[in-house]
């Protein structure tokens, strides 16, 4: 895991170029370097910040052969035994950025389908003298992209480095858009001519020209353990735990982290060491779920405390490591959970993402008791339902009032349009916001064609909230952050769940 930088310039920068690969090295305090290499006219600098956690000795980068290919990454590949029958070269050696790199110099641009995993990665092709920036089919890792005048091209896994030489200028709509979902969706960019690399797709720059290549598309992978859930889930868990160091879980006590937990102490017959916070406020606390799930498995976790008095002080540490907004409160507790287990291990797997596979929120539910019982759109049953509720004193994360109060500000129509209003965090939707979901509902990509709820929270809720989260809160403090359940295997399970 690592962060990159680079760009295209008129002469040699070698100041300019260390100076970006310090400005990201919370994400890759293991290693810093950078090399430089002249095309024609033109220097083409890469930078990167090395997290060591596969390849130690094999995957340093930048990366360069003797034809001066070269490539940057940041990420991991899964499942690298399928990947390595897409290449012809014998590799010896564990390290998927080696994989990455044979691959690109043999395949084209269009066959990134193959890549199973978290990436964003740039790549030089010094044959057809080509720069290709790719990202992850779900866009887990980030990546930004820039063109100007004095910088032909420009790219860095973080919008911080590359301020300086942007315009500055925010889209309002962009703005707009944010407060209507709770994050930036695929479509939006913060800064009008900073723009991202959007998920499963791919930028090739050539000759100062830019392409844009969609490459993703769902496939069929044949797997013997497709039809049960728990070995393929499994198989998938064992090899995300590979690596050259320890990976160990982030426990949240809730039914994702749990089966996770379950599986690597039971089935695959691994100790890890289990991570998990507790709040002194009781409101907010869950740490009786895990304490329970840990007595029944016999597990040892390693426990942070979040005190009333030092919240302060963990929000504003949170705020300062916060490279791109990030509406979800829970930011705040996930970027202090890094911070503490970062002092004990480089990587973990986490529970981020099964609840957009497999359904889980409340508003799926929600809508189900729509169907079910027409008489809920009845304004007297809402007027009811909230005098009951009014005076209750609960003080649970979603209790009854919160998914009432949810509920009726959402009743729409559409259920898609219902499942964003129920999602934003805004109290007020007016016409103004639903013409904003209108739009981005109408432009979403069909990755989910059985379940369009399901297509709907992979392409918003988990993009704009939980994405970004789990990238900002790990790498900020030098942790990757695996989600075995957004694996392409998982991913394609999931697919034909209706």
């Amino acid at each position: 895991m690592c962060g990159l930088v680079g760009f295209v310039s008129y002469k040699e920068e070698e100041e300019l170029i260390k100076n970006l690969v310090n400005s990201i090295a919370h994400r890759g305090p293991d290693e810093q370097d950078y090399k430089i290499i002249k095309v024609g006219n033109q220097f083409i600098h890469f930078g990167s910040a090395r997290l060591s956690v596969v390849g130690e000795s094999t995957g340093r980068m930048p990366m360069v052969d003797s034809d001066n290919n070269m490539i940057v990454y940041n990420g991991e590949l899964y499942d690298l035994h399928r990947l390595r029958n897409k290449i012809s070269k014998n590799i010896n050696s564990t390290s998927d950025t080696l994989h990455l790199f044979e691959y690109l110099k043999e395949n084209n641009e269009n066959n990134l389908n193959d890549l199973n995993g978290m990436f964003a990665f740039s790549f030089y092709n010094s044959k057809k003298n080509y720069l290709l920036l790719g990202r992850d089919k779900l866009g887990i890792k980030p990546i930004y992209y820039l063109e100007s005048e004095e910088y032909p091209f420009f790219f860095s896994s973080e919008i911080k480095p590359l301020l300086n030489f942007s315009n500055r200028r925010v889209n309002m709509d962009t703005i707009h858009s944010y407060l209507a979902f709770g994050g930036f969706n695929r479509y939006t960019n913060l800064i009008n001519d900073i723009k991202t690399v959007q998920p499963g797709s791919a930028i090739k720059w050539h000759n100062n020209n830019l392409q844009i290549i969609n490459y993703y598309y769902p496939v069929k992978l044949q797997n013997e353990n497709e039809n049960n859930i728990e070995s393929l889930l499994a198989e998938v868990i064992d090899d995300q735990l590979k690596a050259d160091v320890s990976v160990d879980l982030l426990l949240s006590g809730g039914i994702d982290s749990g089966i996770l937990a379950y599986l690597t102490k039971n089935k695959l017959k691994k100790n890890l060491r289990h991570f998990s916070v507790k709040f002194e406020n009781k409101s907010f606390d869950e740490s009786n779920t895990f304490q329970k799930l840990s007595k029944k498995l016999e597990l040892d976790p390693i426990v942070f405390e979040i005190k009333n008095n030092d919240i302060p002080a963990i929000v504003n540490d949170a705020l300062e490591n916060m490279n791109s907004l990030v509406l979800d409160p829970s930011f705040i507790p996930t970027h202090f959970l890094s911070k503490k287990t970062s002092n004990y291990t480089k990587a973990v797997i986490s529970g981020d993402g099964a609840d957009e596979i497999f359904g889980g929120y409340e508003w799926y539910r929600a809508i189900k008791i729509k169907e079910s019982f027409p008489f809920f759109d009845n304004g007297l049953v809402a007027k009811f339902l909230k005098f009951i509720f009014e005076n209750n004193n609960s003080t649970n994360y979603l209790g009854i009032p919160e998914k009432i109060n949810s509920f009726y500000k959402s009743n729409h129509d559409d259920p898609l349009i219902q499942t964003l209003i129920w999602q934003s965090s805004l109290q007020n939707i007016n016409d103004e916001v639903i013409e904003i979901i209108y739009q981005n509902v109408n432009s979403y990509t069909d990755l989910f064609s059985n379940n369009s709820l399901q297509n709907l929270d992979m392409n918003f809720y988990m993009y704009t909230n939980i994405i970004p989260k789990i990238d900002i809160a790990g790498m900020a403090n030098g942790l990757e952050i695996r989600p075995p359940y957004l694996d392409d295997r998982i991913i394609e399970f999931g697919r034909n769940i209706k």
